[in-house]
Parts: structure tokens; C-alpha cells; sequence
């Protein structure tokens, strides 16, 4: 078993590289690659939704699949209506879109596309192989909705990065390494430090003993990442014990 990770950066990486950890309750570590964005020395070493769109339809990507069994590709919805990507989350009247599961397939949509302009079928041929992470509108949400214990949070999609900074603030409050490890300040306010580190221990629950009953949990409090994990156990769940 392999997985190739294609992502807007490397904080989304290795967040997703800790549910993958936690989902096959097993240190998989050593068998997932970092693709988009790569090594630091390589052409697609910087991150950003733009160069995830450009990887998915250069021969990097399909050849990526002779080194992995799986490949996820992981992106905001945040995104969606900027300027060459082209998806704007409203309906037919106008009025935005707050509807999960119709958000996420516009954008998945989106993303086959995109595969599908490098090769045509390419995605058609493949489909077994590739899994969404398609996180609304921000992984941030996901992260948030994790530590969150009020229930009256779990339909939220918007504001996810400043809702995680406000629970991160009451959680170690009086914590200066710890917030100064997650948060970095902005002006007279605070924002996420976009740092692996900072990931990477935030998500270290994931990861952990009991990972599997957490992302359970987040499951049944966020749709979109209900959407991810109901892929990966689809499509992956032959090496689950």
C-alpha cells in the first residue's frame, strides 16, 4: 500500500498524512509521498490551489501513479471562486451555496476536469486509484470541528481558520509555547501559523491510539470530511485489520 499526496501545501500534508495514520490505525508514514508540492528542489516544490490544478493535469501526476497504489488530492473550497478556478458556489438565483454534498461535487467536477485535460478518460481509467479531500470550505474547519464540543457548531463552513484560532486561544490560554508554536500575530489580531510543526501537532490526535474513533467522530460532525473518509474506506478499506 502507497499513497502520493497532492495539496495546496504542505500543512494541509501532513494533516492529511496524520488521518491517513490514524484511519489504518498503523504508522504509514514511510509509504506516503508528497507530491504536490514536492521537494524543495523540484519544480513543484511551492504549494498554492493554482499549482494543485497544474500538477493534476501535467505527466507528473499521471506518472505518479507507477510509485503509488493511491493518490489523494487535497483542496478548500475557499478557493472556488477566484479567477482560474472558476467555480462559483451559488445556485441558479444567485444565493451562495451551503449545501455540503452539492459544494463538494461542483468541485469535484472541477478537479476531474482538470485531470482529464492532461489525458482524456485519464480520471474514467483511474477512478479507483484517486480519492477526494475536499474540505469546506477550509481544513482549518475540520481541524476546529475536532476540538469543538458544542454541537450547535458542527453544520458551520464558514470562518474555520479564525473559529480554530479562537478555540486554540481558550485552550492554552496563558500557553505561550503553545501559541506560539499554532498562532502568529496580525496586526492587533492573531492568525494560524502555517508552519508543518504547528500542523502536525494539532493533528497528532489523529494519529495517536484511538486516531480511528476521532476521525469516527469528526465523521458525524463534518460532512465534507465524512465525504473523504466514506472514499478512502471505499476505495482503500481492503487493508484495513
Amino acid at each position: 500500500m502507497s499513497f502520493g499526496l497532492v495539496c495546496e501545501g504542505p500543512t494541509d500534508q501532513i494533516t492529511i498524512e496524520n488521518i491517513l495514520c490514524g484511519f489504518f490505525d498503523d504508522d504509514i508514514s514511510d509509504v506516503i509521498n508528497k507530491l504536490q508540492p514536492g521537494g524543495a528542489s523540484e519544480s513543484n516544490g511551492e504549494g498554492g490551489w493554482e499549482r494543485v490544478l497544474t500538477y493534476l493535469s501535467s505527466y507528473k501526476f499521471r506518472d505518479s501513479f507507477l510509485m503509488n497504489q493511491y493518490v489523494v488530492i487535497q483542496i478548500d473550497t475557499d478557493v472556488c471562486h477566484m479567477k482560474g478556478f472558476d467555480i462559483p458556489l451559488v445556485d441558479e438565483g444567485g444565493i451562495t451555496l451551503n449545501d455540503v454534498s452539492e459544494i463538494v461535487l461542483k468541485v469535484k467536477d472541477k478537479l476531474i476536469s482538470q485531470i482529464d485535460s492532461g489525458e482524456d478518460d485519464f480520471f474514467e481509467n483511474n477512478k479507483d486509484k484517486i480519492i477526494f479531500a475536499i474540505s469546506v470550505h477550509c481544513l482549518e474547519t475540520w481541524i476546529f470541528k475536532h476540538y469543538n464540543n458544542d454541537p450547535k457548531l458542527n453544520k458551520m463552513i464558514n470562518n474555520g481558520e479564525s473559529r480554530l484560532v479562537e478555540i486554540i486561544q481558550r485552550i492554552h490560554h496563558g500557553d505561550r509555547e503553545k501559541l506560539g508554536l499554532y498562532l502568529e500575530r496580525e496586526g492587533k489580531t492573531f492568525k494560524m501559523h502555517k508552519i508543518y510543526e504547528a500542523y502536525d501537532e494539532l493533528t497528532m490526535p489523529f494519529f495517536k491510539k484511538g486516531g480511528d474513533t476521532r476521525i469516527e467522530e469528526l465523521s458525524r460532525k463534518d460532512e465534507s470530511f465524512k465525504f473523504f473518509i466514506d472514499e478512502l474506506t471505499e476505495k482503500a478499506s481492503d487493508f484495513l485489520d
